[in-house]
């Protein structure tokens, strides 16, 4: 096949000029005349191998016979003048290119296009045709039990004859030319309707979500349909590639693509009509098409990042944009999308003003995934809100006048400009309690939806006396764990609400996405109404419990679950019966082509799971079943199959463990015992930690994680060796607490990955990170892989049962710069005080007090990353920094690092056994504080510790000669050992005299407090330490 010519533009006057484009037949007919063969969408169908690829000139043939179709079979007459008067249809069908075809071929002949969703409820579709009253209905055998339930709701007195319900072809009917159709074989095309104006509102009838209420009906013209073809900021096209949509096209966001497809040649990928997208058939179509661009909603984007093995994030990484639209994405999402280098655009529209923010290239300079850069095309005005002095950035509104609309429109979402703008929250949604104290919810509903277990909130209070809050759950699995943090949410975010609008623990209540989820709009947003109808037996419940404070709790009823494939079928079809009231003809028969819809799905899925655990099946092992198990086994038949593979299986597993001899029961265990898990177990503290907590009794296991290191060395010679060298002991006995050793190339590396082998990490109750490189010549960038390392130990915290504690080594130079004295930065040799001029309290500290190398501001931004931890997630997992002084070698042995010797000297030494002590007894402290602080509380003169040294350095028996410090600087500086441009220098010439010798102190009163060890300390000989050190370093080769 020759390659196709260039693709052609068209011009879109967005001046509405009846000499240019002005509508969507005319956009379509200029695609099929100038780029008939390029590719406008692929349809993909229920079968994987069936595909139908469209061009240009077959979506014209395709509009043309629909619209013949349309007048001759009687759904409406149509129009060819202005004058004419003549009623809407309404469009009520599943998602697929069909019904494009459809809402197309009715503007080509002039008869107003009601687009319904196809998620509506009857009561909601009632209402529409009563604003609306439209002649006739296009339905589907997926869609006509509800169009039936809404015409049964209209009103005795409704002054119009119902609705005519017709039922749509398939698209596939009009793909060849003169396809007959049963009431219309070979009718002709009807003349294409060219008398309208921009300012006709007779086109296009979309409808609000409904978020808090009844959906409105929102009259368009056709020149509205051109701001879709124009929301974008590319000369010519996107690239190559299909663009991936997962929204329905009765949808704003969803229209988009199609509009797209004939402005740039963006073709797109629709999935099969009534098959609700999932993370994994998302993923699955983009492989197969090898698709370039996502558009797609939060809830999938939120599923395909919780895929195991970041599948998902991988995924998303290979594609050219993903534009992310219709409901807010959480930050939590938005931001690992960013960090993991998914080039993720934020979309933003509204039914009344179509895109608001176009379709454009993630440029490097984009300011922040969460922001929105409106478009410049369409003379949109952001008017600002009244000021509030306190609040750092301006309040806006967007007004915008759509084309043939005689009032400016007022969008209902605030915003914040900084510079580009961020939706702050709605003008709508005012809860209103019986004291007359007013409530705006949506700043508590994303603050708990935060949670990464939160999959929507929603809160109430209308005419009650307090304000509570309905949560889905992503899973019943670790639901005890995922409530207990989400209070921790709530309590976070009642520190931020007025005393009136804070949330009572007794009126939260918790539901689960698998069996009643929350009801949604077409945008993904929550329906208040409809929800508020939908719990209010639970919400009437909570407020009862508020004065009662009692509830009971309903039965379980197990079935037991047949394990021949005919009685199974016979089964499965009656739970689809029962849960859904379906009947289905056949048992290979497709239940989503049925009308199964995606709560359905999820109910049949957790029924069939719950009836597995509670049978035979489940003393074969633990029955899963995939949260898509109905999407992916659509029929009964393969419902079957699946269900006695996955059993076979289970058995084939227990017959085969059956045979080996059964491994000796595990000895009880403590229920208080801890199980610790230790990076830089090989270094000089490491080793103390890891013999100290070697011999605790409440300690069951500790579990070492280390840097790799060189070939041929066994990661158990390394540990030891390294233990013997600091003259640390682990006994025979406690070596058998010390699990498998594992390690890392590098902290970088995604270790939170070993969970799934290694039942030792399911079982971890504390985490001690002690690895970090001591370098002062390293900058902050060169940090990275260690601040990495540290966050893949939280998320290995946040996937473990209970609460998880995490306590982090850090140092007092984040400290180095704090309140810095403005006299000189280093004391006189003769000066004797033991009092620091400043004391740096146990509190989170800012930016400008670490010491200016990248050791300090590493270190500094895990304790503000440990200080985050504990905001969103301190039911789940509470951290520590501790921020250690110098640590010396033993009293007796003196193994101070010998990596760490005189540069960092202090005047206050504590010996590495001690200090493992005292981190040991405030890892496990009941208060467990954010902050602690850790050198030796005894200071002692520095012209003592200068003569000591002398003389023990020296190696003989005249002692070094003293010199001022701003000399030895000047020495060190004329080194040829040294290069004076590293950041050594810095430190010795600008922090080491603050730290160094004591002008600046650490308060110790809650180290004091929770440790017994450091109460004990009472300082020791520093002579004896100093002399013990010097002998260890010219042992090891360092000295001579």
């Amino acid at each position: 096949m020759p390659p196709l010519p260039p693709f052609i533009p068209p011009y879109l006057n967005l001046a509405f000029s009846k000499d240019h484009i002005s509508s969507l037949p005319q956009l379509i007919t200029f695609a099929a005349e100038h780029n008939p063969h390029h590719t406008f969408a692929l349809q993909l169908c229920t079968s994987d191998s069936s595909r139908c690829e469209l061009s240009f000139v077959q979506l014209r043939g395709m509009v043309e016979r629909a619209s013949a179709w349309l007048v001759s079979s009687g759904t409406t007459t149509g129009r060819r003048r202005r004058d004419e008067k003549v009623g809407c249809v309404a469009i009520l069908l599943a998602s697929d290119v069909g019904l494009f075809v459809y809402l197309s071929a009715l503007l080509r002949i002039g008869v107003p296009a009601l687009l319904l969703s196809a998620r509506l409820s009857p009561t909601s579709i009632a209402h529409l045709i009563k604003e609306t009253s439209p002649t006739s209905i296009l339905i589907s055998s997926q869609t006509s039990l509800v169009a039936r339930k809404a015409l049964s709701l209209l009103p005795s007195s409704y002054h119009f004859p119902p609705p005519r319900l017709v039922t749509a072809h398939l698209y596939s009917t009009f793909l060849l030319p003169g396809s007959p159709t049963p009431d219309s074989p070979r009718s002709p095309a009807p003349p294409s309707y060219e008398d309208h104006l921009p300012t006709d509102l007779d086109a296009l009838i979309l409808h609000s979500s409904g978020t808090t209420g009844l959906p409105k009906a929102i009259y368009h013209s056709h020149a509205f349909l051109l701001l879709f073809a124009s929301a974008h900021r590319f000369e010519e096209k996107m690239g190559e590639g299909y663009s991936v949509v997962t929204s329905p096209l009765y949808h704003g966001f969803g229209l988009l693509a199609p509009l797209l497809s004939l402005s740039i040649n963006l073709p797109f990928v629709l999935p099969p009509s009534g098959v609700i997208p999932t993370a994994l058939s998302t993923l699955h179509t983009i492989h197969s098409t090898n698709a370039r661009y996502l558009f797609t909603v939060p809830c999938i984007i939120e599923d395909i990042l919780c895929l195991p093995d970041d599948v998902g994030l991988e995924a998303m990484k290979k594609l050219d944009i993903v534009v992310v639209g219709g409901a807010p994405l959480k930050d939590i999402f938005g931001g690992r999308m960013a960090e993991g280098g998914v080039n993720v655009l934020n979309h933003w529209g509204a039914s009344e003003t179509g895109p608001i923010t176009p379709i454009e290239t993630v440029k490097p300079g984009y300011h922040d995934w969460r922001y929105l850069s409106p478009r410049t095309d369409m003379g949109f005005k952001f008017i600002p809100e009244g000021h509030n002095p306190n609040e750092q950035r301006r309040t806006y509104t967007l007004v915008f006048r759509p084309p043939g609309w005689k009032e400016d429109f007022v969008l209902k979402d605030l915003l914040w400009a900084a510079p580009e703008y961020q939706i702050l929250t709605r003008t709508d949604t005012l809860i209103v309690l019986s004291n007359g104290e007013k409530f705006n919810p949506e700043f508590a509903e994303r603050l708990i939806g935060e949670h990464p277990d939160v999959r929507g909130v929603l809160a109430f209070g209308q005419g009650e006396v307090a304000v509570g809050v309905v949560i889905e759950l992503r899973t019943e699995v670790g639901a005890g764990e995922s409530e207990q943090g989400i209070f921790t949410y709530i309590d976070r975010a009642n520190l931020l609400l007025d005393a009136h609008a804070q949330i009572s623990s007794e009126l939260v209540v918790c539901t689960f996405g698998e069996c009643k989820p929350l009801v949604r709009t077409d945008k993904g947003s929550v329906a208040r109404k409809a929800n508020y109808a939908l719990f209010e037996r639970e919400i009437r419940g909570a407020y009862e419990r508020m004065g009662s404070l009692g509830s009971v709790a309903g039965p379980n009823t197990a079935h037991e679950f047949p394990m021949s494939s005919s009685a199974l079928c016979e089964r499965l079809h009656q739970i689809v019966e029962d849960i859904t009231g379906i009947s289905l003809p056949q048992n290979d028969s497709d239940m989503f082509e049925a009308g199964l819809d995606s709560l359905q799905a999820s109910r049949v899925q957790r029924a069939i799971l719950d009836q597995l655990r509670n049978s035979r099946a489940a003393s074969f092992g633990e029955p899963q079943l995939e949260k898509d198990f109905c999407f992916a086994y659509p029929s009964v038949d393969k419902m079957t199959a699946a269900l006695l593979s996955l059993i076979r299986g289970m058995k084939e597993m227990n017959g085969a463990g059956a045979g080996a001899a059964s491994p000796p029961p595990p000895p009880p265990q403590d229920s208080h015992s801890s199980v610790v898990l230790l990076t830089g177990s090989t270094g000089s503290l490491g080793c103390f930690l890891l013999a100290r907590l070697a011999k605790d009794p409440g300690v069951s296991k500790v579990i070492c994680l280390n840097r790799a290191c060189s070939p041929g060395l066994s990661l158990h010679q390394r540990q030891t060796e390294a233990l013997e060298r600091r003259g640390a002991c682990v006994s025979r006995e406690d070596w058998a607490k010390v699990g498998e050793l594992g390690e890392v190339r590098s902290f970088f590396f995604p270790f939170v990955r070993l969970i799934k082998n290694s039942a030792q990490l399911k079982s971890v109750t504390h985490i001690i990170h002690n690895a970090w490189p001591v370098n002062f010549n390293l900058h902050l960038s060169s940090f990275e892989p260690h601040v990495k390392g540290l966050c893949h130990l939280i998320r290995l915290a946040l996937l473990n049962a209970g609460t998880i504690r995490i306590m982090f080594t850090s140092s007092i130079a984040v400290a180095s710069r704090y309140s810095l004295p403005s006299s000189s930065t280093f004391p006189s040799s003769s000066s004797s005080s033991e009092i620091p001029a400043v004391q740096v309290p146990e509190i989170p500290l800012d930016a400008t007090h670490p010491a200016p190398f990248g050791y300090a501001q590493a270190k500094w931004v895990c304790e503000q990353l440990l200080e985050s931890v504990n905001q969103l997630f301190g039911s789940r997992v509470r951290a520590s920094a501790v921020r250690l002084g110098q640590i010396t070698g033993t009293m007796d042995k003196g193994a101070w690092n010998e990596w760490e010797h005189v540069p960092l000297m202090t005047a206050s030494w504590l010996p590495v056994d001690r200090a493992s002590e005292i981190l040991i007894d405030l890892l496990f402290s009941p208060s467990f504080k954010p902050i602690y602080h850790l050198e030796n509380p005894i200071r002692r003169p520095w012209p003592h510790i200068t003569h000591t040294l002398a003389s023990l350095l020296s190696g003989t028996a005249t002692p070094l000669p003293l010199l001022p410090f701003q000399q030895w600087i000047a020495c060190v500086r004329d080194s040829e050992e040294v290069l004076t441009s590293t950041p050594i220098m810095r430190f010795l010439e600008e922090e080491f005299g603050r730290l160094g010798v004591g002008l600046v102190g650490f308060c110790m009163d809650g180290t004091g407090r929770d440790s017994a060890a450091f109460r004990e300390l009472v300082g020791g000989n520093e002579e004896e330490s100093a002399r013990a050190s010097v002998a260890y370093w010219r042992r090891v080769g360092v000295m001579v």
